[in-house]
């Protein structure tokens, strides 16, 4: 065993040095492999004829195959028919024998077989069963001259064994010397083996070298990426700006409903007011010319349903609205957390019990001021004050006439006497003139005024109406939207604060986990270090191995002189 013995040591070496592998297993079979080979001190010979040959050789034959196995020759016979597989650490003998005859001459395939085996023998036995020396002569031109030729002929073999032959022929020092030259050439396979396996073995290394160096970057890159200040400012900006828009579009809209004539709710407020067609009257106990009048309670209960039911809606159709801005904003925002790998926002806890809009009817939907006037009873009532106007005016001509008529009653003078008796009947006549024209003008005139008056009153109760329906939609409107607004910003508040937790928990979370896989990542940079330390004293064993076996198979076939 000690020519091999330093294969199976360095073998034994490198699995030590390359450790964990693919290939330790290998090493370590070929190592036991190798041993058994070098513990095989019998001399092999490989022994071609042909399957159809004459009947002598294959007496022959069977009785060789009778001696295999006997100690110190073991045979190996190949025919045309079959050639034994190769096999990885499969004997490779160094002396063959033909049983040459003229089948075995004029086939082509055992001729073939041992072609294929060139650099494998050393010491070539051709024992002619043909007895024709032209065929020997022939079939021995074509061995290659690296081979020690001998020529036998059947007579000289006939009357000895193989084993016999070849102890005749071959000095013991040389047929040692040819054992060694086949485990050497046996073994020899081992060496573009090993070449192949340090081959793989350094592309798996430098694989690794390059993983684990392109890993410690990829966490070094992600170290710094952590820094998540501009993506939050980013959603910080995205949500205070949909919130100052909605905050902005609240406040148009109502301005623009609440604008005198155009807006909506004036327009609303317009027609329920020029829907007031008569007023609800009672008795005044102090003035009984005259009557108290106000809004009828269906009026007034008209009006203020109409101006709740239209702010119901408005807000209902705001708190819709709302919660669908903000839901499509806590759509895009988790959208752009779930690409950051950053746990998304729960609706559930963002968003709050919303305005109470009838809480806000219940404040404002009332009226503060409502319309209280008087009108004069319809009746006799009327006549009598109207006739006041005719009064003063027949008082002021006889008040104007009165003074001429003093003056002519007082003088003794005839003409002024007759003056004044003129003035009397003048004064009588224009009196009683005025009032049959004050009779017919009342009759005609009374009922114009007393419609101009009821036109009157309702035009100052649609008016003050009016102002009471703007009142409401103005406050209504106003503590709406402050209510909208600070329901806006508690949300949106809430978004901001949960962003800024989830990203923060994220963050933690990642730094945590990097730094398990920057420590993972050190670990496995040290085994690969480790490993290419020891890759590289399994290098240097192999190289041994392979310079010192080239050596020693050099030396082998200078010390084999046949």
């Amino acid at each position: 065993m000690s020519d091999l013995n330093f294969i199976v040591e360095k073998l034994e070496d490198m699995r030590k040095d390359i450790g964990i592998s693919n290939f330790s297993g290998f090493l370590e079979k070929t190592g036991e492999n190798v041993s058994k080979i070098a513990a095989d001190r019998s001399c092999h010979v490989d022994i071609y004829y042909h399957s159809s040959s004459i009947p002598s050789i294959r007496k022959k034959v069977e009785e060789i195959s009778k001696q295999n196995g006997e100690p110190g020759f073991v045979y190996h016979f190949i025919s045309d028919k079959k050639e034994p597989l190769r096999m990885f650490l499969q004997m490779m003998p160094a002396i063959a024998v033909i049983f040459l005859d003229e089948d075995f001459s004029q086939s082509e395939k055992p001729f073939q077989f041992l072609r294929n085996r060139v650099g494998q023998y050393k010491l070539l036995f051709l024992i002619n069963f043909s007895g024709e020396e032209k065929m020997a002569k022939e079939f021995s031109a074509q061995i290659d001259r690296s081979i020690k030729l001998h020529a036998i002929s059947y007579e000289a073999f006939s009357s000895t064994s193989l084993k016999a032959l070849i102890s005749e022929m071959v000095d013991n020092n040389i047929l040692a010397r040819l054992n060694s030259f086949a485990l050497h050439n046996t073994v020899r396979p081992i060496v573009p083996m090993l070449q192949d396996i340090f081959q793989t073995e350094n592309k798996i290394f430098q694989t690794r070298k390059l993983l684990s160096g392109q890993h410690g970057q990829i966490i070094r890159k992600e170290e710094q990426m952590q820094n998540n200040n501009d993506f939050n400012n980013n959603l910080k900006t995205l949500v205070q700006k949909n919130m100052q828009e909605m905050e902005k579009s609240y406040r148009s809209k109502y301005e623009d409903m609440n604008k005198p004539n155009t807006g909506r709710f004036s327009q609303v407020a317009s027609d329920c007011v020029q829907q007031i067609k008569d007023f609800q009257r009672e008795e005044i106990a102090e003035k009984s010319e005259k009557v108290a009048i106000s809004l009828k309670k269906n009026d007034t209960d008209r009006i203020l349903a109409t101006v709740g039911l239209n702010l119901k809606e408005e807000f209902r159709k705001d708190e819709a609205f709302i919660h669908k801005v903000f839901e499509e904003l806590v759509s895009k925002v988790n959208n752009q957390l779930n690409e950051k790998g950053i746990s998304p926002l729960k609706p559930s806890e963002l968003f709050l019990p919303f305005a109470e809009g009838q809480r806000i009817l219940n404040s404002y939907c009332y009226i503060g001021k409502p319309y209280a006037g008087e009108l004069v009873k319809k009746g006799i009532n009327e006549y009598f004050i109207a006739l006041r106007d005719y009064t003063g005016l027949i008082m002021v001509v006889a008040g104007l006439l009165a003074p001429l008529n003093m003056v002519a009653t007082i003088s003794e003078n005839a003409v002024l006497k007759a003056m004044s008796n003129f003035i009397r009947i003048t004064t009588g006549m224009i009196t009683l003139i005025m009032i049959v024209y004050g009779i017919y003008d009342l009759r005609r005139r009374i009922p114009r005024k007393r419609q101009e008056e009821q036109d009157k009153e309702l035009n100052r109760a649609r008016e003050t109406t009016m102002q009471e329906c703007k009142r409401m939609f103005n406050e209504s409107s106003r503590d709406w939207q402050s209510s909208v607004s600070n329901w806006i910003r508690d949300v949106g508040q809430n978004i901001l604060v949960q962003i800024e937790a989830n990203i923060k928990n994220q963050g933690q979370q990642k730094l945590q986990q990097l730094n398990i896989e920057r420590m993972q990542q050190q670990r496995s940079q040290q085994s690969i270090d480790t490993l290419h330390r020891n890759f590289g004293y399994a290098e240097k064993s192999k190289d041994a191995l392979i310079s010192k076996f080239r050596d020693s198979f050099s030396n082998i076939e200078k010390e084999i002189k046949l």
